[in-house]
């Protein structure tokens, strides 16, 4: 379902970027792409939540991700999350990320290229 709606976005190829989730990066992509969940560390999934995204912690201690039982848990924090979605709603009906909406319309990588030597749209 991603995918497809990535793919549906790009002409022929798209980029992919891993990165220590600059969040004013992180905020633009996410509100580009409307994903349906959002899969991150613990410290990570505040964006996602502030625009209405369910966002699900992964990497996190305490929490088995291994075998059977850890392919189970994810399962079934992901059916909840994707069932209810309704605290990710109210939050962004409430709170605000600190980025004007100008910033939403810019290339959520162009300081990346600048810094690579590329262009910017500046």
């Amino acid at each position: 379902m991603e995918y497809q709606k990535l793919a549906a976005k790009t002409e022929s190829d798209y980029v992919v970027n891993i990165a220590n989730a600059q969040p004013f990066e992180e905020a633009n992509l996410l509100k580009k792409l409307k994903p349906d969940i959002f899969l991150g560390h613990w410290n990570g999934n505040a964006t996602a939540a502030k625009l209405g995204i369910p966002a699900s912690v992964i990497y996190h201690t305490g929490l088995s991700f291994i075998g059977y039982k850890g392919v189970y848990e994810v399962a079934r924090r992901l059916y909840k999350q994707l069932k209810n979605t309704t605290y990710n709603r109210k939050l962004s009906a409430h709170v605000r990320l600190p980025y004007s909406e100008g910033w939403y319309e810019e290339d959520a990588f162009k300081y990346i290229r600048a810094a690579a030597g590329g262009e910017s749209n500046e």
